[in-house]
């Protein structure tokens, strides 16, 4: 009878344990996905075939997509020019594991923007490719070329941002 007692104390603080592990997982998960979301940049992860696997709700709100919509879809539905994603994946596969630059997404409605792209692959801790990481922020002020196109699109440089006759 005391063999079996001792085994249910133990048995307890091991339940107890384990209870405590896994609310502190779960607030964990809580406290980075408050991260992840409460990011302005869009953030946009995939897996190693390209399929979405993380998207933010800045991503959410600029492209249009709700989480469930876009969530195991291909990467390309966000790019508005195949070729453009065909020359960032060698950097991220078989370069340094990074990309950086302007690209030109598509948003849901079917409306194309530029935004700057700065991307990484993700790595197991056995150095493999299991996915990739993208941040994207809408590059309504970099480059000559960004401001060449919202310059045709009705916007015009005023203190740094490029803006139109909607945000005055």
């Amino acid at each position: 009878a005391e063999i079996a007692e001792e085994t249910n104390i133990r048995l307890q603080q091991e339940m107890k344990e384990k209870i405590k592990a896994e609310k502190q997982l779960l607030d964990t998960q809580k406290y980075t996905r408050s991260i992840i979301d409460s990011s302005l940049d869009m953030i946009c992860a995939t897996d190693k075939n390209g399929k979405i696997t993380e998207f933010n709700h800045a991503a959410q709100k600029s492209f249009g997509y709700k989480h469930n919509e876009i969530i195991g879809k291909d990467i390309s539905a966000l790019y508005a020019r195949p070729a453009e994603r065909k020359a960032v994946i060698p950097d991220l596969l078989k370069g340094k594991g990074v990309f950086a630059g302007e690209i030109m997404n598509r948003r849901k409605n079917g409306e194309e923007f530029i935004s700057y792209l700065s991307a990484s692959s993700l790595k197991d801790e056995d150095d493999k490719i299991v996915g990739m990481m993208g941040f994207f922020r809408i590059a309504v002020i970099s480059g000559i070329g960004t401001r060449e196109y919202y310059a045709r699109k009705g916007y015009f440089l005023e203190g740094g941002y490029m803006v139109n006759d909607l945000f005055i």
